[in-house]
């Protein structure tokens, strides 16, 4: 099965590819040369949208932790989260050429800033529970004095 998914998700990306890498009739109409519409241009805009890339990796590694992305499925994952990607930037340069990328990249990048401040923390803390659970009996690591000092303050001072 993994084996069939993987291919399908080749063959998708080669043809998208392929029909991204044909100049439009449409972009010609709109006044722009037809090679704007290139797969170079495209791909060198898609290159350089690194809030997107970001997004893409924060995503997955979300999806990893709550167990939908299993072991060795990432690459699959990415390659179609940037194919939809690679997709959905060429349908606003055709249907919005007049919207920037490059703008809205600028906000996505911070959000996945803050999104990885906010899964690192996250993490951190299940990390920690899970690491105190784990050394909780050790003779040394995990001892708690709480306990005996408790038992120091109650008992009365004799002078």
């Amino acid at each position: 099965m993994k084996k069939i998914v993987s291919q399908f998700v080749l063959i998708i990306t080669l043809v998208t590819l392929i029909t991204l890498a044909l100049p439009t009739a449409a972009f010609a109409q709109a006044g722009e040369p037809a090679e704007a519409g290139g797969m170079e241009v495209l791909l060198a805009q898609w290159v350089g949208l690194t809030g997107f890339a970001g997004l893409i990796a924060l995503l997955i590694n979300v999806l990893k932790s709550v167990g939908v992305v299993k072991e060795g499925q990432a690459g699959n994952w990415s390659t179609g989260l940037n194919l939809l990607g690679l997709i959905g930037l060429y349908a606003l340069r055709f249907y919005r050429p007049e919207i920037d990328p490059g703008a809205i990249d600028i906000q996505v990048k911070t959000f996945v800033d803050f999104g990885m401040v906010v899964f690192s923390f996250i993490l951190q803390l299940i990390s920690a529970k899970g690491m105190h659970a784990l050394v909780r009996g050790a003779p040394v690591i995990g001892k708690s004095y709480s306990l005996e000092r408790a038992e120091a303050l109650r008992t009365p001072l004799v002078g």
